[in-house]
């Protein structure tokens, strides 16, 4: 049987109910919650202590000719670009990238200081737009210059790097990496608990049939002690109910709920609400739709098509919704293709919900399509 969490409307044949109780589970909040302050407070405290300690860039190489490498730099528009030894190349570099002249490039590294961001401006180049970023030069030394990524911002933007000592770093790294490993298995293991706390499943039918039984299926999962549930279906939210049934289920002792449906619902959405009390506390509610067909009926043939002088075996099965026999009278017709009674049986029993009957067809019948019809009394 389809199934369905929680509140949302319920598939054709069938629903689901399922949820994990509130009860039990404020303690493991607190737990987490305590747990998440001093994560934070760890996690604030390293960051602070990584913002004092000296700003440098740990990315950058240098050989043994003084010469900067920036191998963390890899964008479409710097495949083609070395860096070089002398600071106004390497500038220059950049700048030819960005339509600017040496000029440009030594005015900016006159503007630049350290720890300071800033954007080159190229009013005659469309490249200064463009979606790559914007770069700009920050002086480390009177002889060593690192080009520095930069996000497309209208004010300046300040480079802290966490430390001058890549040991450092690389610690500082390792100990962020396990704290959110910790924070994960905490968070994992707290909503473990609160659904190990209390959990249930409940299913029933998706349509409302009047003069029908309607049944709900009840499992309680896990609980401390015995649950009350209650079942009601109702029109609206303050209408009075169509419905109802209760009764109390152990943790792994499945059970049912029985509501009679009456005769006289009218065509309209209903509304099943089912709540627990006592060893777990919730409260569900799903959409059902209504269906005024109580029953079917099924006939059955022998052969597709016949003959003249053939005769019909035929039989008749009637079955209510939850697939218990239909035992009251039948009336029984056949029609030739002129819409010509033929045959009829009245006030036919069916033995086991079965009804058997057939038809002798004479040696010049009337050719076409016939009927058989099937009346429920």
């Amino acid at each position: 049987m389809p199934r369905l969490s929680g509140s949302v409307s319920a598939p054709e044949a069938g629903l689901v109910l399922n949820k994990s109780s509130e009860t039990g589970t404020k303690t493991d909040t607190m737990k987490a919650s305590k747990f998440w302050t001093f994560s934070a407070g760890l996690l604030t405290l390293l960051v602070l202590s990584s913002a004092a300690s000296t700003p440098s860039d740990p990315c950058d190489i240098e050989d043994a000719n003084g010469c900067t490498y920036l191998p963390h730099l890899s964008f479409p528009f710097m495949k083609d670009f070395t860096p070089a030894c002398n600071r106004h190349d390497m500038c220059y570099g950049c700048a030819i990238t960005y339509g600017l002249t040496r000029k440009d490039c030594d005015d900016a590294l006159l503007r630049n200081t350290v720890q300071t961001c800033r954007a080159f401006t190229a009013p005659n180049s469309q490249d200064s737009q463009n979606s790559y970023g914007i770069f700009s030069l920050t002086r480390r030394s009177p002889n060593k210059v690192l080009m520095i990524p930069c996000k497309r911002v209208n004010t300046l933007l300040q480079i802290t790097t966490l430390s001058s000592n890549p040991q450092v770093n690389s610690l500082i790294c390792t100990m962020m990496i396990v704290l959110l490993m910790v924070v994960a298995t905490a968070t994992s293991i707290t909503q473990a608990s609160n659904y190990s706390s209390g959990t249930y499943v409940m299913m029933s039918p998706s349509r409302l049939r009047p003069n029908s039984d309607f049944t709900v299926s009840v499992n309680i999962l896990k609980a401390p002690q015995d649950v009350d549930v209650t079942a009601t279906i109702q029109r609206s939210v303050r209408s009075t109910p169509v419905a109802s049934a209760q009764g109390t289920f152990q943790a792994g002792n499945p059970g049912t709920l029985h509501l009679k449906i009456p005769g006289s619902i009218i065509k309209t959405s209903y509304t099943l609400t089912v709540e627990g009390a006592g060893g777990l506390t919730f409260t569900n509610s799903t959409t059902l739709d209504y269906s005024s067909k109580e029953f079917s009926l099924f006939i059955q043939t022998d052969k597709g098509i016949y003959k003249a002088g053939d005769t019909v075996n035929f039989r008749v099965l009637g079955m209510y919704s939850d697939f218990k026999p239909y035992l009251k009278p039948l009336h029984i017709r056949i029609y030739d293709k002129d819409s010509n009674k033929i045959m009829q049986w009245l006030n036919v029993r069916p033995k086991d919900g079965v009804v058997t009957q057939k038809l002798k067809l004479s040696s010049q019948p009337t050719l076409g399509d016939w009927k058989i019809s099937v009346q429920a009394s």
